[in-house]
């Protein structure tokens, strides 16, 4: 539980009041936009372009925070960016734990904690898990 508040600290700041910060985060939010809008949750576009470019599974976890968000009422879900974020911050905080996880099985407790806050300070995860931008070595799907 320490490590998940951590982690909240850490990646939280700035979740909700920065934008975009990179073209690519901008074209994943406006594909799972787009793909909420028409019900096609196969055929990805980005406007009237294919967008095959990661697994689709991404844009689904996307898709079902936004709906479920808005759902809820959360005001202006479709444009937050903030939701279509939240699944790359639940990946970023699973690294986290399952590098906890694994360390266990060779070290102490505290070893596993250290490799586990080791892996949360590291400024790839910082900044992979805080934008809505999925790269091939993240650990979501």
């Amino acid at each position: 539980m320490a490590l998940f508040l951590v982690c909240l600290l850490g990646f939280l700041p700035g979740i909700f009041q920065i934008p975009p910060v990179d073209r690519d985060e901008a074209y994943f939010a406006q594909a799972t936009k787009q793909m909420i809008e028409t019900g096609d949750y196969v055929d990805i576009r980005y406007q009237d372009d294919v967008r095959y470019r990661k697994p689709v599974g991404i844009y689904w976890l996307q898709a079902a925070v936004v709906n479920t968000a808005s759902a809820l009422g959360v005001p202006n879900a479709r444009t937050s960016i903030w939701l279509y974020r939240l699944p790359s911050l639940i990946g970023a905080i699973g690294a986290v734990l399952a590098t906890y996880w694994c360390a266990l099985a060779f070290v102490s407790r505290r070893g596993a904690v250290l490799a586990a806050l080791m892996m949360m300070s590291s400024s790839i995860l910082g900044g992979e898990g805080s934008i809505d931008k999925k790269d091939d070595d993240q650990l979501l799907l």
